[in-house]
């Protein structure tokens, strides 16, 4: 059996970040949108192609369960980077380059299945 994994550790500026897998059905969802939207490009691209709305859709689908380490004396702490509005809360993450590569790898890394042709 071929366990999938569903966290993933990822550097960006100077922290490190938890990517956690969305549920399949939404990552299903998010494939075949992404794609629909892409026109025959990189599945990124298909965000270019989104309204607002969708973008916000999509974004907030994958950076929700992102978390932020913090090492600190006490050991390690998890920290969500959205608000429950939505909103980023994580600084590093206020600089649009930060904010689009960690977007980028979380959504590559949701739908790794999927394009690997594994799973």
């Amino acid at each position: 059996m071929n366990n999938r994994i569903l966290t993933k550790e990822h550097v960006v500026g100077e922290k490190t970040y938890r990517l956690k897998k969305i549920d399949a059905r939404s990552a299903m969802w998010l494939f075949t949108f992404l794609g629909g939207k892409s026109n025959g490009g990189s599945i990124i691209s298909g965000l270019g192609a989104c309204t607002k709305s969708e973008f916000d859709e999509v974004t907030g689908l994958v950076l929700k369960p992102i978390l932020c380490l913090d090492h600190g004396s006490d050991g390690q702490f998890e920290i969500p980077i959205m608000a429950a509005n939505g909103n980023i809360v994580d600084e590093n993450l206020m600089d649009a380059g930060n904010l689009m590569a960690l977007t980028s790898e979380a959504i590559v890394f949701n739908l790794d299945p999927f394009l690997s042709g594994r799973e």
